[in-house]
């Protein structure tokens, strides 16, 4: 299965912030976020939310309102008062168009995933997902790109466990390290957004930040525990992982 690419993004900064965490490296664990980080999905939900709600979202406001929240939270956002549907209703009927959505190719990955996922595994780096977003949506996704055999474990947003400690909290990433039984020092979280990011530090893991609008700050204002602002996988600091002989 070839997975669909986006174009090249502007080149930014693998700088360590001003106050790095103290260093355990080589690291053992990788904790992905998903939308707009494994997969640039932003894009795909927005026009998914306008198609099910029959709605105008702009993409400002999808990117200053809605990233980074649950399904449940944009649905409570988003929704008009004189919508008779059930909130059951419109997130089964939503679930059914992102899987078409899915299947007709509308999702793209994140260049160089791919092969850094395979380098991860031929290193002994164990990896999960820890999402805002649904579990069925997720795991359709990775199966599709050939990924999931790469994780471990997925943490959603749906999950009974997560539901009132979903990011910024640090919980779901801590669930994560619990589920896998390694130390919370081990992992090295990946995001975009700035309440996975303050979950993750929240947490005391380094995060490597894919860059986007939203996370721009961060090139002017760093922030401790942050290990670098990259715009693709081909600029993974892998050196956290694993030291080339």
């Amino acid at each position: 299965q070839d997975l669909v690419f986006p174009g090249s993004q502007e080149h930014c900064s693998n700088r360590l912030s001003a106050n790095p965490m103290s260093p355990h490296q080589p690291y053992k664990v990788c904790l992905f976020d998903f939308d707009g980080t494994i997969a640039q999905s932003e894009e795909l939900h927005r026009r998914n939310f306008e198609r099910t709600l029959k709605i105008d979202i702009p993409p400002e406001i999808w990117d200053s309102e809605c990233v980074g929240k649950t399904e449940l939270e944009n649905l409570e956002r988003l929704m008009k008062h004189d919508d008779a549907r059930s909130i059951d209703a419109v997130v089964a009927e939503r679930k059914q168009l992102l899987s078409t959505m899915i299947d007709d190719g509308e999702l793209v990955f994140t260049i160089g995933i791919q092969e850094m996922l395979e380098k991860f595994q031929s290193w002994g780096v164990r990896n999960a997902v820890v999402s805002s977003n649904g579990r069925a949506f997720i795991q359709k996704a990775l199966e599709k790109a050939d990924l999931v055999k790469h994780f471990e474990l997925l943490v959603c947003g749906d999950d009974p466990v997560v539901q009132g400690r979903a990011k910024p909290n640090p919980f779901p990433y801590l669930h994560a390290a619990e589920l896998l039984s390694v130390d919370s020092k081990e992992c090295v979280v990946v995001e975009d957004s700035m309440s996975g990011i303050k979950a993750g530090l929240n947490a005391g893991m380094p995060v490597v930040v894919i860059a986007n609008k939203v996370n721009a700050g961060l090139e002017e204002a760093p922030l401790a525990g942050v290990a670098g602002r990259i715009a693709d996988f081909r600029e993974f600091p892998t050196n956290m992982f694993h030291h080339e002989s």
